[in-house]
């Protein structure tokens, strides 16, 4: 386009990855704190399928269309709020393990969402007109539940393993955390058993499919309850002063194991008995000492319920 001589470009449309961190950016601003909502919404959610699963329970208070509005209800939440922190780690300089994690969380909550809808009475007919039979949608839908509820374990379990290797501020509780959520997903599979079509589920399997997903539900609820605690103990801690004082604290755990491994190979030259072998027993204790230092340094020494609580502060390297 030209325009007094000049040549003026056409805006070029925003690609839909901006137009999500835009959107992310902004509500961020708006909210007091964005992880509050979202640890919040996964509270709420989980609470949501803990009520569902009572009204599949075989029985007189057995309510399938309510109990399945409940779960459309929570997995469509949890689907919004992974949507929702994807979109937040857009141009943020993250590991790759971290984004890998987060899309585990995202694509496991869509299949999960995909399953719940499928398997409500009232949207199944919507899916028909596209073909196939009422018992091939259910059993779709199965392995949709189980899929996703796969992944989401598998992501609570690729994050357990992370937790040693860069502990967070809470080790213990993070650590609490992603076993509940593990054995959640875990519990969900093996839910899933007891409702899946054409294999003769009887009245015994589903009441026992109801308790894998109602336990599954109540390990979510400890884990979402625990993340949210972690969440404002980490904001009622100073930033500042803990950006100050806070060590390498990998670099510790590093320096903790290679000292025990020093000792240990120190201990064993000093059992050979030679000329050395004296050297070697001081060397081997002193390096035991050493990890024994660096052990009461990363020892917990304020916990989650110090931070809640407003207890006095001790040494925070790792609490």
């Amino acid at each position: 386009m030209h325009a007094m001589g000049k040549v003026v470009q056409k805006p070029k449309k925003p690609a839909l990855a901006d137009v999500a961190r835009d959107i992310a950016t902004r509500s961020w601003l708006i909210l007091p704190d964005g992880q509050y909502v979202i640890e919040l919404g996964y509270l709420a959610a989980s609470l949501v399928f803990l009520v569902g699963c009572l009204y599949f329970f075989p029985g007189p208070t057995q309510n399938y269309r309510l109990g399945c509005r409940l779960f459309d209800l929570g997995s469509v939440a949890i689907a919004a709020l992974s949507c929702y922190a994807m979109a937040a780690m857009y141009g943020k300089a993250l590991r790759p393990r971290e984004v890998a994690e987060q899309s585990l969380y995202f694509v496991g909550s869509v299949l999960f969402m995909a399953g719940c809808l499928i398997s409500d009475p009232d949207v199944m007919p919507t899916f028909l007109r596209f073909g196939g039979t009422h018992l091939w949608w259910e059993i779709q839908a199965a392995k949709l539940f189980m899929v996703g509820s796969f992944l989401f374990a598998f992501a609570a379990f690729c994050n357990m393993l992370t937790i040693y290797y860069s502990p967070p501020v809470f080790p213990g509780v993070a650590l609490t955390i992603t076993t509940c959520y593990e054995f959640g997903g875990m519990l969900f599979v093996g839910g899933t058993m007891g409702f899946i079509p054409g294999l003769g589920c009887n009245e015994q399997m589903q009441t026992l499919g109801c308790w894998g997903y109602t336990l599954g539900s109540l390990f979510y609820v400890i884990g979402s309850a625990l993340s949210l605690a972690v969440r404002v103990g980490m904001n009622r801690l100073d930033e500042a002063q803990s950006r100050q004082t806070q060590p390498d604290i990998v670099s510790l755990l590093r320096e903790k194991h290679g000292a025990k491994r020093r000792s240990s190979m120190a201990a064993e030259e000093a059992l050979r008995g030679d000329k050395d072998a004296a050297l070697w027993s001081k060397f081997a204790a002193h390096e035991a000492e050493v990890a024994r230092a660096l052990d009461r340094a990363l020892r917990p020494e304020r916990s989650l319920l110090d931070v809640l609580w407003g207890r006095p502060e001790r040494t925070p390297l790792l609490s």
